[in-house]
């Protein structure tokens, strides 16, 4: 119960970082990540709540590199490109680059949470997801007609934002507070109970889903019934 528990927190921490756009946190010293002010962020989002611009285009920030260009230090611009969230399970948020910066690109930041029990109706039995945790995704993709970046800057920059958007030690602080709090095993104990209704639901799914497969592997001339959905190699098919 306590490890679904700091999982889900660590989600939420990592839903934080983003919302907050504090990506270089922890960053090495040689890259920078300049967002924009939480006052700023917050007249966004008092606007997206009033139905108006949801701050699309009109957010800027900054890359800040060592030895990026030809000065000591260089500045890539960066403006807003889209900000989506697919409810509960994933966030992402996308930076595209400025005219007259040193490259021009689209840098993306996810979160994604991974259920050891989650079920995906397009795969088979034995394919579904048996993992439980969550996933921190960077990437920067270049255009071929682009202005280029070296390849060992890109990593650079990509590594310096998997690294400083540290996941892991926001879930710990915010664990440690909250242990110091008598709520936290009631929190604990309603989570486990939520999660085993989860579970017990998605079994039923599951259950429902074979059941139904062996109900249509039982027509006549349709082979042999496999628990995976699939048929027996040379078994007749359908309307053959």
């Amino acid at each position: 119960a306590e490890e679904d528990y700091v999982t889900e927190l660590a989600h939420q921490c990592a839903i934080t970082i983003l919302d907050s756009r504090r990506f270089s946190e922890y960053s090495p010293a040689n890259v920078r990540f300049q967002g924009p002010s939480q006052s700023s962020l917050q007249e966004v989002a008092r606007r997206k709540s009033r139905g108006g611009s949801n701050g699309v285009g009109s957010e800027s920030a900054a890359i800040i590199m060592k030895k990026l260009g030809i000065f000591p230090w260089g500045l890539q611009p960066l403006k807003l490109s889209y900000e989506e969230e697919n409810g509960i399970k994933s966030k992402a948020i996308a930076y595209q680059t400025m005219k007259h910066g040193h490259f021009d690109g689209e840098l993306r930041l996810s979160v994604e949470r991974l259920f050891d029990d989650m079920i995906d109706d397009e795969k088979d039995d034995d394919d579904q997801i048996n993992e439980d945790g969550v996933v921190l995704s960077v990437s920067l993709v270049v255009p071929k007609k682009g202005k280029k970046l070296n390849r060992k800057k890109a990593e650079k920059i990509v590594d310096s934002f998997v690294s400083s958007t540290s996941i892991i030690s926001e879930t710990k602080k915010t664990l440690a507070r909250q242990r110091q709090s008598k709520s936290y095993r009631e929190k604990i104990t309603g989570f486990a109970s939520s999660r085993r209704a989860i579970r017990n639901e998605n079994e039923q799914k599951l259950e429902a889903m074979a059941a139904d497969r062996k109900r249509r592997w039982k027509r006549k001339g349709a082979g042999r019934y496999r628990p995976s959905g699939r048929r027996i190699e040379g078994s007749p098919r359908f309307g053959s």
